[in-house]
């Protein structure tokens, strides 16, 4: 059977041509003084976050003290003047994230996460943890507040302020109820029946190495809740068991958008304002919801410490790419669930249902990879998308193949909405789903 190309790494967070471009792009940017650094995080800052990445501005993940309602906790930020990048949830039996939408009230983002965690699972979340952007140190002139933080004075800084803050809100229990309903797109999409639950094939091509998934499904839904859906559904069988996976390394799954009429050449954050509207989805994932379910759906969430993240540090990516990602900066802690079904044994299974704000594009071209990277959030206490795959250096010997494994060609040149689906056990890949 003949294989497609795999790149010895297909998109490398780091690389020789990405830093040099981000180094001509920062010359550019230093030099207008774009990135002078205000007093206090304003709207411009959490915007100059997300596209340049500055080292002025630092983030922390914060572990609440017990689980709170959702619009309680972005209350109260607001009122103390906490900058939320994202927060951690419990849904039912499983997990999920919210990335906050700094252009949306505090209230409106909490309407927002429910109703996207409602249309997905039928149920409601509560907060568990919460990423938080410290404004740069005090020295410029300009003063303004944000949206997201309207409270007189200086923002609140440092870990313990942060988890104090939230103290005195009440415990919010999540509910008991079952959202394994996320899977029903995949298990129901053509293809499914021949992808995951097929026997054995003597010339099934097998995962990059024993630690990487061997059956992976995406499915991509136009309107859903007015917003875009991706789920993503990864299986780890037979030899292949994430428990194989060497230690301080994360996994990524990521969905790359294309659009061909945008530069393959400049990178971020040299890409012209608005660049990450200009596909399918918004790649910018201000006001994304997810939420997980794995194994066999018992208490999902609080049996694994997985440190969910959503995968929206594009830097150095070309202009003309915008990923739609999920990472998992531990996952070895995925408890085995070891069922056999039709010879096969399934040692984990994890599912992703994504809801993104629609991009200015009614379809784009896509491809897919899943990768391990390097977990070097240590001093951040959880994992997210800036300190993950910083340094390190894969046992590629040992583990007899590289950490980047591509799922699906951007030369095929697929496009949304679509199911696609890439199995161990299958010796021929699905049909996508006609436009």
């Amino acid at each position: 059977m003949k294989t497609e190309n795999r790149p010895t790494r297909p998109w490398a967070r780091h690389h020789l041509t990405g830093v040099l471009a981000t180094i001509s792009a920062l010359a550019v940017l230093l030099g207008s003084g774009a990135l002078a650094a205000p007093a206090q995080a304003t709207t411009d800052d959490i915007a100059q976050y997300y596209s340049a990445r500055p080292d002025s501005v630092k983030t922390e993940k914060v572990e609440l003290d017990h689980n709170v309602d959702v619009a309680d906790t972005f209350k109260e930020a607001d009122k103390q003047g906490i900058h939320i990048l994202s927060a951690e949830l419990l849904v039912g039996n499983g997990g999920g994230l919210y990335q906050y939408d700094p252009n949306l009230s505090a209230s409106k983002n909490a309407e927002s996460l429910q109703s996207q965690i409602k249309n997905l699972t039928g149920t409601s979340a509560v907060v568990t943890a919460l990423e938080v952007l410290y404004p740069p140190k005090k020295g410029s002139q300009k003063q303004q507040s944000s949206p997201s933080a309207t409270a007189q004075g200086s923002a609140v800084k440092g870990e313990d302020q942060v988890r104090r803050a939230f103290a005195g809100l009440d415990e919010t229990d999540p509910t008991d109820d079952d959202i394994s309903r996320i899977r029903d797109d995949v298990e129901n999409s053509p293809g499914t029946a021949e992808s995951h639950m097929l026997k054995p094939q003597a010339n099934g091509v097998p995962a990059e190495t024993n630690a990487h998934p061997n059956n992976v499904s995406f499915r991509t839904d136009d309107n859903v809740g007015g917003k875009r859906k991706v789920t993503y559904d990864i299986q780890w069988m037979d030899k292949s068991d994430i428990k194989n996976a060497p230690d301080g390394w994360g996994l990524e799954v990521e969905l790359y958008q294309y659009n061909y009429k945008l530069s393959d050449v400049i990178q971020r954050p040299a890409c012209p304002k608005g660049t990450d509207e200009k596909f399918w989805a918004d790649a910018g994932l201000h006001g994304t919801t997810i939420t997980y379910l794995f194994n066999n759906k018992k208490n999902s969430s609080a049996k694994a410490k997985l440190e969910p993240y959503l995968d929206n540090n594009h830097w150095s990516d070309p202009c003309y790419q915008g990923g739609i990602g999920v990472g998992f900066g531990k996952p070895k802690t995925l408890p085995r669930w070891d069922e056999t079904i039709l010879d096969t044994k399934i040692h984990q299974r994890l599912t992703v249902a994504m809801s993104v704000p629609k991009g200015n594009a009614a379809w784009s071209h896509i491809g897919a990879a899943s990768s391990f990277v390097a977990y070097n959030c240590q001093a951040k206490g959880k994992a997210d998308t800036d300190c993950m795959g910083q340094v390190g250096i894969w046992p590629e010997d040992k583990m007899g193949g590289i950490s980047d494994m591509l799922l699906l060609n951007k030369n095929r040149k697929w496009k949304t909405p679509t199911y696609f689906s890439w199995s161990a056990n299958a010796v021929k890949r699905p049909a996508g789903l006609p436009r």
